[in-house]
């Protein structure tokens, strides 16, 4: 806490890459209030994230009842189809960015004060 992350062994540009990234996924925490503060571009993909994850289990709820899968079918490319592969896409950039930052920010891999307030 209070120190800077080990510098990458793949240069300066990738670290300022970490960084951004890091500051995009995370927000940036004030150090003097502790509050995390979001960009209006990392809002959004919290805000898009958080509304994927619900419609997926909206969409498998749906789609477990019979009368919707017999309408929707089980042609390929159908809605369900398309909209697992489109959110699967999204999961695994979420997923992969976060792993291409946690080199220099594994704190916030351990560690959420949200969760551990008294």
């Amino acid at each position: 806490e209070g120190q800077a992350p080990p510098k990458s062994r793949f240069g300066p540009t990738m670290d300022l890459w970490q960084t951004n990234v890091n500051e995009f996924l995370n927000g940036i925490v004030n150090p003097h209030t502790g509050e995390t503060i979001w960009n209006c571009g990392s809002s959004f993909f919290r805000i898009f994230m958080m509304t994927l994850i619900i419609s997926n289990v909206i969409a498998v709820l749906v789609e477990s009842v019979p009368e919707v899968d017999r309408f929707v079918g089980n042609d390929p490319n159908n809605f369900f189809d398309v909209f697992e592969s489109v959110s699967i896409f999204f999961f695994t950039l979420e997923y992969m960015l976060r792993q291409g930052v946690a080199v220099n920010f594994t704190a916030n891999l351990f560690y959420m004060p949200e969760l551990f307030r008294c």
